[in-house]
């Protein structure tokens, strides 16, 4: 059923849009949810692209009361679609938690994609990662190259954790636990909502500018610290065992490869030949420019663009998170992305 909302996109700019919940199933049975937005009155076929969001994340890593970019995205004419990973948001609701990322990559994210061209009279889609949703959307892209009219990287989790000492720390202990246990981890969801809860309530403390801990998600002062709760509180979830598990062996060869080991889905998404944007924030710890660049320096694309945001080209720092809700994203980041999907969507079909 569609709903008519109006929502914020960016302090006083305000639009009217039509907003819709889509199940999609795959072919293995599996359901996952997404919601399509499309600026109100617009009719037709649109330029569509669908949003996959990181770690531990949902929907809200793209949208805010107070800042959204799916709503900045189809106020400017595409017809965007937001996805709730299986096991996170409103997928948890209609489907099962995931076993690892073969879930994401060869059935749940090619059957959204299916389902958006059905939609939209065969159009190619457009994918935007953020943070393992940019790993993830490396291994799509590879998988049904055809379908797809370009992908945006925005913080990828790639050569992961290449810069990030603290993140290569972690996975290895993370390896270790899984190495040495006489059994399989039961597939339990991660209860990282309650960390995302305690951030929103700590902020004064964790959003100060003398905090020098090296994996906050974000750079200290960058974004409002009202709208940083909202965006925290509301978009971190529980998360599958098994795919912390699964980035944790990851980390060990700095690349993401099928369950079976057959397939190096990052390999195989350098060979490909598609418009690529990748970006990188300058004060990023979770993901580095050095773990996010070579998404953009392997790539044999002839059609491929790196920017990493920073103090000295975007006017502030970027961590993990900057990148899409900081203060300074709008201004600068969502521009530049509007901007070379624009230059591209007649790729789009």
């Amino acid at each position: 059923m569609i709903q008519v909302v109006e929502q914020v996109i960016e302090s006083d700019w305000r639009g009217v849009f039509d907003k819709e919940v889509h199940e999609v199933t795959s072919p293995i049975g599996d359901r996952v949810a997404m919601v399509r937005k499309r600026e109100h009155g617009r009719s037709g076929i649109l330029p569509c692209v669908l949003c996959i969001h990181g770690f531990a994340q949902n929907r809200y890593s793209w949208h805010t009361s107070r800042r959204s970019f799916t709503s900045y995205l189809a106020a400017h004419g595409y017809d965007v679609f937001n996805v709730d990973l299986r096991g996170q948001g409103r997928s948890r609701v209609v489907g099962r938690i995931p076993y690892g990322f073969d879930d994401f990559i060869a059935h749940d994210i090619p059957a959204c994609v299916s389902h958006i061209r059905e939609l939209n009279g065969g159009r190619k889609v457009f994918l935007a990662g953020h943070s393992m949703g940019g790993a993830i959307s490396c291994g799509v892209a590879g998988e049904i190259p055809e379908q797809i009219a370009g992908v945006i990287l925005i913080a990828p989790l790639y050569r992961f954790p290449r810069g990030a000492p603290m993140i290569r720390m972690l996975t290895g202990l993370v390896r270790m636990f899984d190495n040495v246990a006489p059994v399989e981890a039961p597939n339990a969801p991660l209860p990282l909502d309650i960390l995302g809860w305690w951030l929103a309530r700590r902020m004064d403390i964790m959003d100060h500018r003398r905090n020098r801990f090296q994996m906050m998600p974000w750079q200290m002062g960058s974004t409002d610290r009202s709208l940083l709760a909202e965006r925290v509180s509301k978009g971190f979830e529980r998360q599958s065992a098994h795919v912390l598990f699964a980035i944790a062996r990851f980390a060990g060869k700095e690349t993401v490869y099928s369950e079976s080991r057959a397939i190096d889905y990052l390999e195989r998404f350098a060979h490909l030949n598609l418009p690529l944007f990748v970006m990188s924030g300058d004060k990023d710890f979770l993901a580095p420019t050095s773990n996010c660049r070579p998404a953009h320096d392997e790539s044999l694309s002839q059609d491929k663009m790196f920017i990493e945001y920073g103090a000295g080209n975007a006017g502030a720092h970027f961590g993990h998170l900057d990148l899409i809700v900081g203060d300074m994203a709008p201004k600068t980041v969502w521009v530049d992305i509007l901007a070379w999907m624009d230059q591209r969507r007649e790729h789009g079909g």
